[in-house]
């Protein structure tokens, strides 16, 4: 007991230092905060790389199950998103009244956890193996992924509206950067491990696989997130002076932004690009491994190059956009 403790005074010393430092530096207590919000980022990469480079590969090819029934399923989440707008709206209000955001987040992450540690049975109910025909299978995966969907549409609009409170205004384009790397980052760890482990794969380890990344994020949202959101009695946020008030209605916010025509287009825009975009995550791995011949491993580490080239395009672009260069316009 006695060598104990004089392990742990060396150990108390450095904490209070360490403390009496970061009091001493806002700046840097505010960022290790942002990296600490960053988690529940990193969490959601970790859990999305066995769903988009996995999960769909083996039902398309091995499985043989059509492409476009695999592609509804994933692309779930995309159909039901309009509800972030609703979502968000109710939470600006409760905020506004003095009422907190987090029960919006615990039940987004709630439904994330049980979407995503019940996705990997649609293994065994699309397969033809259990008791239900395909139809009947395709419903009971529809619900699944629904609940996946929702629950991500409202964790991460409740997250990022909580990340928006926190944060001063003129740091947010830096943090949410910082965030969109943690996401990256998460997804390019995800597809390295989940590869590694799926190195002689079988469905019930890819089933394991899927259920540890949704304990994972499950937990990684708990430290990300845990006592965020500190309200004075007065119903205000302890650390942010700018308070939330909403002056105008769902509707009239909306009819608002459609008369705009720049905001139209730019949605049409991003419209068709995630369309693209989403398309291209379902078949790429079924093409690598139909047309390619590549391992399921090898067909999961493509997300990792896609997520490599995602950060040094981004790092590409900031480098010569502070440098003035016309060719980043």
């Amino acid at each position: 007991m006695a060598r104990i403790g004089a392990i742990g005074k060396p150990i108390d010393a450095l904490l209070t230092r360490l403390f009496r430092w970061l009091k001493a530096h806002p700046r840097a207590r505010r960022w290790l905060n942002v990296l600490r919000l960053g988690l529940f980022q990193f969490g959601m990469g970790l859990s999305l790389a066995p769903i988009t480079g996995t999960l769909n590969r083996v039902l398309i090819d091995e499985l043989g199950i059509p492409a476009v029934a695999v592609g509804f399923l994933i692309a779930i989440h995309y159909f039901v998103s309009p509800a972030r707008a609703l979502i968000g709206y109710q939470s600006d209000v409760h905020r506004a009244a003095g009422k907190w955001r987090t029960p919006y987040l615990v039940l987004g992450a709630m439904l994330t956890y049980g979407g995503l540690a019940t996705a990997p049975f649609t293994l065994i109910l699309l397969s033809g193996d259990g008791a239900l025909s395909f139809p009947q299978a395709m419903i009971f995966c529809t619900l699944i992924f629904l609940a996946y969907g929702i629950g991500v549409n409202i964790a991460e609009t409740i997250y990022l509206a909580t990340v928006s409170d926190l944060t001063p205004a003129k740091e947010r384009g830096q943090v949410l950067g910082v965030l969109w790397i943690m996401l990256v980052l998460g997804t390019i760890v995800g597809s390295l491990v989940i590869g590694e482990l799926l190195l002689d794969y079988n469905h019930i380890k890819l089933i394991q696989v899927m259920q540890g990344t949704a304990v994972a994020f499950i937990g990684l949202t708990f430290v990300a997130m845990f006592n965020q959101e500190r309200l004075r009695p007065n119903g205000e946020l302890a650390d942010v002076t700018e308070p939330i008030q909403v002056r105008q209605t769902l509707a009239e916010q909306v009819r608002l932004l459609a008369a705009q025509a720049p905001l139209r287009n730019l949605f049409l825009v991003l419209f068709l690009a995630t369309m693209g975009f989403a398309t291209h995550d379902v078949l790429l791995e079924p093409y690598g491994g139909q047309v390619l011949g590549m391992t399921i491993t090898q067909t999961t580490r493509l997300t990792a190059l896609w997520g490599v080239g995602m950060l040094a395009r981004s790092h590409f672009r900031a480098g010569c956009c502070g440098a003035g260069a016309r060719r980043c316009s």
